[in-house]
């Protein structure tokens, strides 16, 4: 989960985090939180080189979704 999930309860939490489950990988918790306008201001300051195409967890381009570390 990125930065932006916040469930809005508990119950829907621990769906989430079941339906992502697999045979090799148990989710136990997953961690979020609210992004604040500071946060919005310092990912708009971010240089255009810093940014690349999102990976899903198979590890196939995930079309219209970015990442900068």
């Amino acid at each position: 989960m990125d930065g932006a999930h916040t469930p809005p309860n508990k119950r829907t939490g621990h769906r989430r985090r079941q339906a992502l489950n697999t045979t090799r990988r148990t989710v136990r918790y997953t961690v979020g939180w609210t992004i604040t306008p500071e946060d919005e201001r310092a990912i708009a300051r971010l240089p255009e080189a810093a940014w690349e195409t999102s990976l899903r967890q198979d590890g196939e381009v995930q079309e219209g979704y970015f990442v900068a570390e």
